[in-house]
């Protein structure tokens, strides 16, 4: 039987746009997504005031972080 020609066949790649299974979603740790996710809402909260980039960061990690922990 033979496959149509919009199927994949084997393991060939996947379609476009779609994750391939062996590597993760556009290749970016999802914690990192987290964190920066994080620290957006802490820019929003204050106005987008410049200068404090790393402040919003490093306080966003330091969150994640200690919801990861184990109790």
């Amino acid at each position: 039987m033979r496959a149509s020609q919009n199927e994949p066949v084997g393991d060939g790649p996947a379609p476009h746009g779609a994750p391939s299974q062996s590597e993760p979603s556009h290749g970016v740790d999802p914690r990192l997504i987290c964190i920066a996710t994080a620290a957006l809402h802490r820019a929003q909260q204050r106005g987008y005031a410049p200068g404090y980039e790393r402040q919003d960061w490093l306080k966003a990690k330091a969150e994640f972080e200690m919801q990861q922990r184990p109790y």
